[in-house]
């Protein structure tokens, strides 16, 4: 069974192994490495280790500051970039509905109740992110980008990218919480 350590400064947790004189995270000596015992079951170890969402959340937080940054651009500059926006317009739902799912998986391995404030307020964050972004991708496919519809369109991705750095504030203190046991 492999042994592991903390870093009793920064929280590190990694192999025992003699070769580190130091933390390999924030350099602290030796001194303050303690013993650590994984206290949770193998499965629910192997989906956090997985790191679905915290990979999944990246794609529509990308997206959504593209989207914005280009129909700003296609308003502001008069350059044709509607293919371009149809494409991530289409996209966006998607992604946001991966991160989504991946998101309650995440936090139901991690904590095991869906009920907590900080999950509570990270799903209906989520949600609207999901609805802002159906929203773009239904009005992209109805009225195009032609339309007076497209400020809308810039609203409403103004408020993706904000419920994305909502939820990147609330997500990094979750980051390394987890409850112990199976």
């Amino acid at each position: 069974m492999t042994q592991f350590e903390r870093c009793k400064a920064c929280g590190l947790i990694m192999k025992s192994s003699k070769r580190y004189t130091i933390c390999p995270a924030c350099g602290v000596p030796r001194s303050a490495f303690e013993e650590y015992r994984e206290t949770m079951s193998g499965r629910r170890k192997l989906i956090l280790d997985l790191h679905l969402h915290p990979i999944t959340v990246h794609f529509p937080q990308a997206i959504s500051t593209i989207l914005l940054l280009l129909l700003a651009a296609d308003m502001a500059f008069s350059i044709d970039l509607s293919a371009t926006i149809k494409v991530l317009a289409f996209i966006l739902p998607l992604s946001a509905m991966a991160a989504f799912i991946s998101g309650l998986i995440d936090a139901h391995a991690r904590f095991k109740k869906l009920t907590t404030p900080f999950i509570v307020e990270k799903s209906v964050l989520g949600a609207l992110f999901l609805v802002l972004s159906s929203l773009i991708a239904a009005m992209c496919h109805f009225f195009g980008l032609e339309s007076p519809w497209r400020y809308v369109m810039l609203a409403a991705s103004a408020g993706c990218v904000a419920s994305q750095a909502a939820l990147g504030t609330i997500g990094i203190q979750l980051m390394f919480a987890k409850l112990p046991g199976k």
